[in-house]
């Protein structure tokens, strides 16, 4: 009986690690996929494989792997040969490059803008919790459109992150409780669901009007110094203005939002009087 569990737990171990091993294979192959996409996309036109191997840095050994790569994505009709030993982006591939808005529940839009100005949809792409790939707020994305939804709104996923947005972010701590602080990100190239920082300043309150224009500040990246020149000009200015007598004064009037609770700024309200 105790050769018979030996032996278990050492098949056990293998298929452990065998698993393992290939989890690790599939998560290489698809980041070798996805940066062959990135590099045809930004290359616009068609790429030699000699090309595509220096930019993977790929040694002479894993040609074989890379020409299986390359077969793949013509099965999957993200790329097609252009020309002997030359590739490009298929015009179905659906790839496109824009800046992620993140809303806090973790799903989020792409505001794709081609060089012309113009975009080619008429609403931003839609990205799952599930596909973001690591990718935080702010960050310069490329995407695949994976489809259509029945709202007339492409849904796609993240394949690259080409640009990170902002190394710093702002929240409400914990512990203490209630506290605005300022964490600079631990941006490691791990996808993990969870972000990782340090603390480096301390925003105050969050019903505090000081805490609320930091917020900003930081939220925007608006500058928020002065040259002496300016704050000299700044300081013949009179503090006391007069009112006007035709402005109406509602502060004491209580105002709903009309703005959805996905919507990406909060600037419309009403008040109802009886």
């Amino acid at each position: 009986m105790g050769k018979k569990s030996r032996n278990y737990r050492k098949h056990g171990k293998r298929h452990f690690f065998t698993e393992k091993s290939t989890l690790l294979e599939e998560k290489n192959t698809i980041r070798i996929e996805n940066q062959i996409l990135q590099f045809l996309f930004s290359a616009q036109v068609p790429v030699s494989t000699g090309s595509i191997k220096d930019y993977l840095r790929e040694d002479g050994r894993k040609k074989k792997q890379l020409q299986q790569t390359l077969d793949r994505l013509i099965t999957r009709n993200l790329i097609k040969r252009a020309g002997k030993n030359k590739y490009t982006l298929s015009s179905s591939a659906g790839i496109h490059q824009g800046k992620l808005v993140q809303h806090n529940k973790g799903f989020g839009f792409v505001d794709i803008t081609a060089k012309d100005g113009s975009s080619p949809f008429s609403r931003d792409p839609f990205i799952s919790s599930s596909h973001m790939n690591g990718a935080v707020h702010g960050d310069t994305v490329l995407i695949r459109i994976l489809r259509t939804r029945k709202d007339k709104r492409p849904e796609g996923a993240i394949l690259q992150i080409i640009d990170k947005g902002s190394a710093f972010i702002c929240g409400m701590l914990k512990i203490p409780p209630g506290t605005m602080v300022k964490v600079e990100l631990n941006r490691n190239g791990e996808h993990n669901r969870s972000l990782r920082g340090k603390i480096i300043a301390i925003l105050g309150q969050p019903d505090q009007l000081d805490t609320q224009m930091n917020m900003v500040i930081e939220k925007f990246k608006l500058p928020c110094t002065f040259n002496e020149q300016t704050l000299q000009e700044a300081d013949k200015f009179s503090n006391e203005n007069e009112e006007s007598p035709t402005r109406e004064d509602l502060t004491q009037t209580a105002h709903i939002t009309i703005d959805g609770e996905t919507a990406k700024d909060f600037d419309d309200a009403i008040f109802i009087e009886q």
